[in-house]
């Protein structure tokens, strides 16, 4: 099953990732991300996470390096983030594939990924990392299945529901630390349009048809 192979790649990545960078990141400076406390150790930090991922912006990915765009999902700072992350990539992920298809939800975690990283990167700036945006872009789009067509048979718990709106809330206030919230509030907005996308092209397809 494709989410069983994208958890099972995430983490192979994960790793793979670390030890490519580990000595770029951290050389001279000798701190881990949790023990970054002091403000100019977590901007070095950050700033030499921007270059490993990004570069120095946009520029390489006008130049062709496209995967820059869908890179930054598979950078986690904590196990815990990744495990969260992967926890609902299975879930919602598997329902999606489940209902849909392999191939659909790989287009899927692409696109959401592709425009949630642009976004973070173009309005606060490219030191981020993690799968967040593409689970709220699942999420959204689930929800809105749900609703507007829900004979596909792709519903979410109302406890689901819940968690995730509050969890988005909370990461908004700051009080979890820094978070890329334009990547989870992207990723929810296009995961939501997608999920709307056919539901409005077959409405108007079929006012079209039904006209004189």
């Amino acid at each position: 099953a494709l989410t069983n192979a994208v958890c099972f790649a995430e983490h192979v990545l994960e790793h793979e990732v670390e030890a490519r960078i580990e000595k770029f990141l951290f050389e001279g400076d000798h701190v881990r991300y949790a023990d970054a406390i002091d403000d100019n150790a977590a901007e070095r930090f950050w700033r030499r996470l921007n270059l490993a991922v990004y570069g120095h912006g946009f520029d390489q990915i006008a130049q062709g390096q496209v995967w820059r765009l869908v890179t930054p999902i598979f950078l986690h700072l904590a196990w815990l983030h990744l495990i969260f992350n992967m926890f609902w990539l299975y879930d919602l992920g598997g329902t999606i594939e489940q209902r849909k298809s392999s191939w659909w939800l790989l287009v899927m975690v692409l696109i959401i990924a592709a425009v949630s990283n642009s976004a973070q990167a173009w309005t606060v700036g490219p030191n981020f990392g993690g799968f967040s945006g593409v689970v709220y872009g699942l999420f959204g789009y689930i929800w809105v299945k749900s609703k507007l067509q829900p004979y596909e048979q792709l519903a979410l718990g109302s406890n689901t529901v819940i968690i995730m709106m509050v969890w988005l809330v909370i990461c908004m206030t700051g009080a979890v630390g820094p978070i890329a919230n334009t990547t989870h509030v992207v990723g929810l907005i296009v995961g939501a349009g997608l999920g709307a996308s056919r539901y409005y092209w077959l409405k108007l397809t079929r006012k079209s048809t039904a006209a004189p």
